[in-house]
């Protein structure tokens, strides 16, 4: 029981946050369809409701004491590559059931419209559990091949990761998780993959590896 509510709740989590591709209003919907059926499954409302506060209450301040400060997150993403300058930054933290995420995400435009997105999310004191369950890739290795682009798993500067681009358009993006803990992502649009690969170097990975868990929401 303990387990599929951790499935559930991780699903719910990456609905909220937005980071399991969740751009477009459809599959914002299928993945809180997803969450609700998997709670639906147990179709016993108090014991569910049960677990939750036992797992609340065993998430305490002193065995999960959060994830990284926000404003250190945020630091780490830049403030420009290459022609393309930041349009918009934020960074925030929220918690669920008390477990906190923390997230930062910017995005740059060049002149000609162009347009990249980052996002840094550190699911701190959710490792060590299925974290990223709401990403299929991490459970798989594959490799597809479409008319019109690519999708695939990956080991990138030593991390999973999973890219996908689309030769029409020229968008894409890639993901990669860090430790068990920070997932980071990196979208495109009218842009080359090389270019989305290089702004995912301006991520200095020792450097978020190296980030301190210590904000607590309450």
């Amino acid at each position: 029981m303990t387990k599929i509510f951790y499935y559930s709740l991780i699903v719910i989590i990456f609905g909220t946050i937005g980071c399991a591709d969740l751009d477009d209003k459809e599959s914002k919907e299928k993945v809180k369809s997803m969450g609700e059926e998997l709670a639906a499954s147990f179709n016993e409302p108090d014991l569910i409701k049960h677990e939750k506060q036992k797992s609340a209450d065993s998430l305490d301040q002193n065995n999960n004491p959060g994830t990284a400060n926000y404003q250190e997150l945020k630091s780490l993403l830049p403030h420009s590559v290459g022609e393309f300058h930041q349009k918009e930054i934020s960074a925030e933290q929220s918690s669920i059931f008390r477990i906190n995420v923390t997230k930062a995400q910017a995005s740059y435009e060049n002149s000609h419209g162009s347009l990249l997105k980052m996002k840094l999310i550190d699911m701190g004191k959710l490792k060590g559990l299925t974290t990223f369950t709401a990403l299929t890739w991490t459970m798989v290795d594959f490799e597809r091949q479409k008319d019109q682009g690519y999708e695939r798993t990956l080991t990138y500067a030593g991390y999973k990761a999973f890219e996908e681009y689309n030769n029409e358009n020229k968008s894409g993006r890639i993901q990669l998780i860090v430790t068990n803990r920070f997932l980071i992502e990196v979208e495109g649009y009218g842009v080359e993959m090389s270019l989305i690969k290089k702004a995912l170097n301006k991520i200095d990975f020792d450097l978020l590896e190296s980030l301190k868990v210590e904000t607590v929401v309450d």
